[in-house]
């Protein structure tokens, strides 16, 4: 599954690989776009404050590329915790998170809401640390690979955290 797919680049590439893929997002404009850019894929409108509408251990594979910058602490973690409800035993988590050391939010013109989660341009957007990192994946996850590093995937130079991380089979 592509959570929070946007505009549809990593279910592009997913579905050019020959996977089956599930491309879900709460914009039903993303959504269109996916649809284009990515036909072989399953499109599912999702809001992730309302739990995933999948079963139990549905997916080998979950990524969430900066899908889950949107929420307050408490539900970031149950966000989570649904989406490892939703991968099957030994299921991969491949995600990528805003760092709080990324220079394009450092700048920014914000509000805080609460500790690493702000107002940007009218927006929320958490921010994440090494501990939130840890935080988020102490229970119920195998040892975290996560990575701080500078990408420009979107566009602009921009530091995140990228974390791969398994469902523990407990």
């Amino acid at each position: 599954m592509d959570l929070g797919c946007g505009a549809g680049h990593d279910a592009v590439f997913l579905t050019g690989l020959g996977l089956t893929v599930v491309a879900a997002d709460f914009s039903e404009e993303a959504l269109g776009i996916t649809r284009r850019r990515a036909p072989a894929a399953k499109t599912e409108n999702v809001d992730l404050t309302r739990g995933l509408p999948f079963p139990d251990a549905h997916f080998g594979v979950i990524i969430a590329s900066l899908s889950l910058h949107y929420f307050p602490w408490h539900q970031t973690t149950s966000i989570l915790d649904d989406v490892r409800r939703c991968l099957e035993p030994g299921g991969h988590l491949l995600a990528r998170f805003n760092s709080t050391r990324d220079p394009h939010y450092s700048a920014a013109e914000k509000r805080r809401i609460e500790n690493n989660f702000y107002l940007v341009e009218g927006m929320p957007k958490r921010l994440f640390d090494r501990r939130d990192i840890a935080t988020l994946f102490a229970t119920g996850w195998e040892t975290p690979a996560a990575n701080e590093h500078t990408t420009r995937r979107y566009g602009e130079e921009k530091l995140v955290w990228e974390v791969a991380t398994r469902k523990s089979h407990s």
